[in-house]
């Protein structure tokens, strides 16, 4: 179910011309996808997008083991099957095939019966739904709702989040592009020619159910590990909300990095709420001290603005190194009393979602989230100081002609600037 705005579809309309045949078909497999660069043209590596299909986890008693089956048309043959759903064992000689049909798939494909209420719900069933229609163990898994909503999980280990983003973005500026309805077509990329699609049916395998050779001990596992996903699933607090009063495009008319801002707000939040720091990637002494100075009332704005710079600029520094090393990062909810934030920055909003557990002592994903939102207002309030520092100096000259005119704007001045001038 799309939800992107025309302004925001025209932005990454690119996407779909880039990916016009396909991902797996023409510009995957056939080594044609654009390399991605930074925003300082530096080239990135593109070898996390092998991993993006046809990769699976493999459990081992003490480590797991990933197995990568994906190729290029120029390196050989590769799966191009899909598995729906099935069961695990391994007590027969059919199940290993049937194992091997599924880690080499690429992709899962999930029908869901659950039907989301709204992008919080979203979240919530693809993290903790129904456990027997998924394979978590699979690089990809592409949820789709009964009422349309359409979602996706991945396993983070073969590849970095962006490279699902980008898979997962594709399918909803597709269904988008199409307005919803499917003709049918015999070739992928007349989507991204406004070309419509033909009825003719494809001679595709039809789908195949992967019967399993089970005994007790198995059925009793696949039952106990099914109660305790959902106990853990009903111990889950999702919720995401749309900020909507500024995003890139302000923070960068002002030369601020989006995300930078994002890393600080949440930083600043955490300290606002529970008066102390966590260890997150923001977590730097110059950002204690500016998230310090922002609940301090007898500091002057220009000096949270200075100190908020002073922050930002640390963050930036230490974002470039870890990118000259290439080293990933994540904010994921790793204990009882933490949260999971992840985030979306667009033109002129931030959406975000939260996740807590609601046996933690004191968490709160709803009200953590709000709290988050109250600090990007204050903090567009330090950020626009420049231009209120302009704005009064210019009321100021127009007013100077009427002596009461000019004491009134000066005195309403030093009140909102806190006594500084």
């Amino acid at each position: 179910k799309p939800h992107l705005t025309n302004e925001e579809y025209r932005q990454t309309e690119f996407i779909v011309k880039q990916f016009g045949s396909g991902i797996g078909k023409e510009l995957h497999k056939k080594e044609k996808m654009r390399v991605d660069k930074d925003n300082k043209g530096n080239r990135l590596c593109m070898n996390q997008f092998y991993r993006a299909f046809s990769t699976c986890r493999i459990p081992g008693i003490k480590r797991d083991r990933l197995l990568y089956y994906f190729q290029t048309e120029s390196e050989g043959p590769t799966p191009k099957h899909i598995v729906l759903r099935s069961r695990l064992s391994a007590l027969h000689p059919e199940n290993y095939q049937n194992l091997e049909c599924i880690q080499k798939a690429i992709e899962g494909v999930s029908l869901d019966d659950d039907s989301p209420v709204d992008n919080s719900d979203v979240f919530q069933y693809s993290l903790a739904g129904d456990p027997t229609n998924r394979w978590f163990d699979k690089s990809a898994v592409n949820l789709f709702y009964k009422n349309g909503f359409v979602s996706s999980t991945c396993d983070h280990a073969p590849l970095d989040a962006m490279v699902a983003v980008s898979n997962t973005f594709y399918i909803d500026l597709s269904i988008r592009k199409c307005k919803g309805l499917w003709e049918g077509t015999t070739e992928i990329h007349k989507i991204s020619l406004n070309l419509q699609g033909t009825t003719e049916i494809r001679d595709l395998p039809k789908p195949k159910e992967l019967m399993f050779h089970l005994d007790d001990v198995i059925l009793e596992g696949i039952q106990t590990a099914k109660n305790m996903f959902l106990a853990v699933g009903a111990n889950l607090q999702c919720y995401t909300r749309m900020y909507e009063k500024y995003g890139k495009k302000f923070l960068r008319k002002h030369k601020l990095h989006p995300d930078t801002h994002v890393q600080l707000a949440l930083q600043y939040a955490y300290y606002k709420k529970y008066k102390r720091t966590e260890t997150m990637r923001p977590c730097t002494e110059e950002a204690i001290e500016w998230s310090k100075a922002m609940l301090d009332p007898k500091t002057s704005m220009e000096t949270k603005r200075t100190l908020y710079l002073k922050a930002a600029n640390k963050h930036n520094k230490l974002m470039a190194e870890a990118q000259q090393n290439q080293v990933f990062g994540g904010v994921v909810p790793m204990m009882e009393n933490g949260y999971g934030v992840f985030y979306h920055i667009e033109t002129n909003t931030i959406e975000m979602v939260v996740t807590a557990w609601k046996s933690g002592e004191d968490t709160d994903a709803e009200e953590f989230l709000k709290l988050i939102y109250k600090c990007f207002d204050e903090m567009k309030s330090v950020v626009n100081l420049k231009i209120l520092h302009l704005f009064y100096i210019f009321m100021a000259l127009y007013c100077s002609l009427s002596k009461d005119n000019f004491n009134h704007t000066f005195y309403a001045y030093i009140e909102i600037n806190n006594g500084s001038f």
